[in-house]
């Protein structure tokens, strides 16, 4: 086998175990089935993690406006990520859910460090 041969397939499995490794997130899955209800969610940091983006994603239908973390209002029929940066520091990440006006509707909400 050449050097060429053998140094591509090891970039290769590297390349994988990279990308297997980087996949990997801490999510947490929240099924809203009364919007009416506040609440908060948090998970626990890799504390190795110096920077990373944080996600939300919100899928579902609620009838009037909601609002995530004091300041995402969605309202109607949603189905939206917001990225934002995390910088390390904390020891958690939360969600924070407010109704606001809503009173019908169901939604997914999924929120994780990548």
């Amino acid at each position: 086998m050449s050097r060429n041969v053998r140094w591509l397939k090891t970039y290769f499995i590297l390349s994988i175990i990279c990308c297997l490794s980087l996949s990997c997130a801490k999510k947490n899955v929240i099924e809203v089935t009364d919007v009416k209800k506040a609440f908060k969610d948090e998970f626990v940091v890799d504390q190795d993690i110096r920077y990373t983006q944080y996600k939300i994603e919100v899928k579902g239908f609620v009838d009037d406006t909601i609002i995530i973390n004091d300041r995402f209002k969605l309202s109607n029929e949603i189905d939206t990520t917001f990225r934002l940066d995390y910088y390390g520091g904390d020891k958690t990440v939360t969600l924070k859910y407010d109704p606001y006006k809503a009173k019908k509707g169901t939604l997914k909400i999924v929120h994780y460090a990548n």
